[in-house]
């Protein structure tokens, strides 16, 4: 956003914060212009321009006083066979929460076992910090957000998400410019 600014102070943007699926049915209903999300997302329409941006591998949030909080990383997989985590509703993402999921189990050969369900990712780092459980977060959110009781750990085999710019074809002006803009920054932190 600063950068947009930057570049095109007269360009009004309203940001509002929705899970990928909403984002793709608001596009679809041209309620939104572009959406940022995680994929992969069911983007089926012939109408919409989905652009991966960057991938980014899931690191395991942990209570700082874990026995694995200060394991060498990256962690084995193996470990965390029974520990419970706390995640995001399958709701929220369907596409993405499957494909972290199907990823773990290919990679480590058992199910996640989920304890309890929150959308909101500041509050699963509550829980953490609470000792409730573990959860996976983007490792651009563990290097964004630091959490008083939370400590952030590397795992073998961690699954991975895309983000991606999702836009309808022939975008407005200002949505191409906030294109512009995103695809800059991206390949500017590269």
């Amino acid at each position: 956003m600063r950068e947009a600014r930057r570049r095109t102070p007269e360009l009004r943007v309203e940001l509002a914060h929705m899970g990928v699926d909403a984002q793709v049915v608001a596009l679809q209903q041209r309620r939104i212009d572009l959406g940022l999300l995680r994929l992969p997302a069911d983007v089926t329409t012939g109408g919409l321009v989905v652009e991966p941006l960057e991938r980014d591998e899931m690191v395991l949030a942990l209570p700082d006083d874990h026995p694995l909080a200060t394991a060498r990383e990256p962690l084995d997989g193996a470990l965390l066979r029974d520990e419970p985590l706390v995640f995001w509703p399958r709701a929220l993402a369907a596409g993405v929460h499957d494909a972290v999921t199907d990823q773990w189990w290919r990679r480590h050969g058992f199910a996640l076992r989920i304890v309890q369900e929150n959308p909101d990712t500041m509050v699963l780092l509550a829980l953490v910090a609470a000792g409730v459980g573990a959860t996976l977060v983007t490792a651009g959110t563990a290097a964004a957000v630091r959490r008083a009781g939370v400590v952030y750990r590397r795992v073998a085999g961690a699954p991975a998400t895309t983000v991606a710019l999702v836009h309808r074809r022939n975008p407005t002006a200002a949505t191409a410019a906030l294109v512009d803009v995103c695809r800059a920054v991206v390949a500017a932190d590269r």
